[in-house]
């Protein structure tokens, strides 16, 4: 093993470094190997919401301090927010003493939080932020988060699950005051290690604390921030052995941190840094036990964003594998989805399909209640949780993947999105000049009375002008035997507002899609209303 603290070790591609945090997080979730993500403020940077670099920040608070305090900036510390921070809100007194400053501290949150800066602390939630939300929720306990965030990125995005533990998310400086036996230093799931950018709350920010070791004595003026981070150590300690570590977003040293974490490491563990640009840093290899090194340890030049949509792309060809009973390469759906670039388009291709299947009969009565539902279940791309596996090894929701499958082979292929001549939840589609065909993929709940499903059925067709050489396929995930009446209910419904056009729509009972496949030609328009 080098003794250099220079990264010299051959980086990991998108690719390969995708199937790399794919198999570390099957195996969390798994049980065979806890996974710790380490994430810092580059997480929060992309999305529609964007939190600000150490270097924004720290130039919104310089230009508060000389514009409405007319302070003096000291050389030493411009452009440092961390410096800044310690130097401005930890003022000397008249013994010549520091001590904090909650009125600065406050200054320096409105500063850096307010709405004229074109970055947020908090918003709508990227992609990664929801994505780490659901696996730690997937994983009950061997996926765990620690952030270095002040944002509040990923408590919005725990709005989003509805299962969410009362110990989620948990913010150290909430911890200060509670006992170490307290259940929450053990169950936590994603810790917002420095606390939070709260007035009359301290966080940690000052630079001498983050670069000296968690055992060093500080001075004491900085005892309280020091607390907090005694606090997230404490929260470390109590939690799992990690077999896998995974820095992201980081750039700053961590050296309190980085002594504590090798006490909660398995002997043979693994970790892997992602950064698109800027190799495993210094502060990290030179750590003097070599804990962190390039054999145990993978650069991947990628962001997490591309990692893990190529890992959960890669997730939903196994999906389609299980539910078609097909080998992956057998399956010429994914024949579309060849690259990288693609990986997004089936990803959300599928999240949406599978959220319209899910909801289901719950989709259509509330369609039937309230019309604008449709417009926002067709829209939404938040919801966001894996397929589930059933006593058999099988998905809840197989017979979507089959379906997918099957109407593929016929030209029928996966949408993001309902178009102006298809029902808004559209799962599938034929484009053609000539013989389009749209297809609805449902699961139903044999509680639900029929005529509501129907009226609901009906619904997702308002504002849908009937072309007679347009087909449109509703499956439903049921046996017919269950549903005696459900055809006709739907005709009926469908007859109010398309009286001479309502058997364009074909109903299918999903155990019966195979013959009505075989039975029907899409080269031609709806046999029932033919032209002669």
């Amino acid at each position: 093993m080098s003794l250099d603290p220079n990264w010299e070790k051959p980086s990991l591609s998108r690719g390969e470094g995708s199937k790399l945090i794919g198999k570390w997080l099957d195996e969390a979730k798994n049980k065979n190997g806890n996974l710790l993500f380490i994430c810092g403020a580059g997480i929060s940077m992309t999305g529609i919401s964007v939190a600000p670099t150490g270097r924004g920040a720290g130039e919104a608070y310089e230009n508060y301090l000389r514009i409405e305090k007319g302070a003096s900036i000291p050389s030493e510390v411009t452009g440092d927010i961390a410096k800044l921070y310690e130097y401005f809100c930890y003022p000397m007194n008249e013994d010549g003493e520091k001590s904090f400053s909650q009125e600065s501290h406050n200054e320096f949150i409105s500063a850096i939080t307010d709405s004229n800066h074109s970055f947020e602390f908090s918003g709508k939630p990227n992609f990664q932020h929801k994505s780490l939300v659901n696996e730690v929720l997937e994983a009950k306990g061997s996926i765990r988060v620690y952030s270095l965030n002040m944002d509040e990125f990923f408590e919005v995005a725990t709005t989003l699950s509805s299962n969410k533990p009362e110990e989620l998310i948990v913010n150290a400086a909430d911890l200060v005051e509670l006992p170490k036996f307290n259940k929450v230093f053990r169950d936590w799931n994603i810790l917002a290690a420095h606390g939070k950018n709260i007035k009359n709350q301290q966080s940690v920010w000052s630079q001498t604390l983050l670069s000296k070791s968690i055992y060093e004595t500080v001075d004491k003026h900085l005892t309280e921030e020091k607390k907090i981070l005694e606090m997230s150590m404490e929260c470390l300690l109590q939690a799992p052995y990690f077999k896998r570590v995974v820095f992201v977003g980081l750039a700053a040293p961590l050296t309190y941190l980085i002594e504590k974490l090798r006490e909660k490491l398995e002997d043979d563990f693994e970790w892997a840094w992602i950064n698109p640009y800027t190799e495993p840093q210094k502060w990290l290899l030179s750590d003097p036990s070599r804990t962190f090194n390039e054999e145990n340890g993978e650069w991947i030049k990628a962001g997490l964003t591309d990692c893990l949509w190529t890992a959960y792309s890669n997730f939903y060809k196994k999906w389609f594998s299980v539910t078609c009973q097909r080998n992956i390469e057998d399956i010429p759906l994914l024949d579309i989805y060849p690259t990288p670039q693609r990986d997004m388009s089936l990803v959300e291709q599928v999240y949406r399909g599978r959220r319209i299947y899910d909801l289901g009969f719950a989709t259509l009565t509330e369609v039937a209640n309230n019309i604008e539902r449709l417009h926002e279940i067709d829209a939404d791309k938040d919801v966001y949780q894996y397929p589930q596996r059933t006593n058999g090894n099988q998905y809840h929701d197989a017979v979507l993947g089959a379906s997918l499958h099957k109407l593929f082979e016929k030209g029928i292929k996966l949408t993001n999105s309902g178009a102006d001549e298809n029902p808004k939840l559209t799962i599938a589609v034929k484009v053609s000049e000539t013989y389009p065909v749209s297809a609805h993929i449902l699961k139903v709940n044999n509680k639900v009375p029929e005529n509501i499903i129907a009226n609901g059925i009906s619904k997702t067709f308002e504002s849908i002008i009937l072309n007679p050489d347009h087909r449109h396929i509703i499956v439903i995930d049921n046996d017919r035997e269950a549903w005696p009446s459900l055809i006709r209910a739907i005709e009926q419904e469908m007859s109010k507002s398309f009286p001479k056009d309502y058997n364009l729509v074909s109903v299918v009972f999903s155990e019966e899609l195979d013959e009505f496949i075989s039975n029907t030609e899409f080269k031609a328009p709806p046999a029932r209303i033919r032209r002669p």
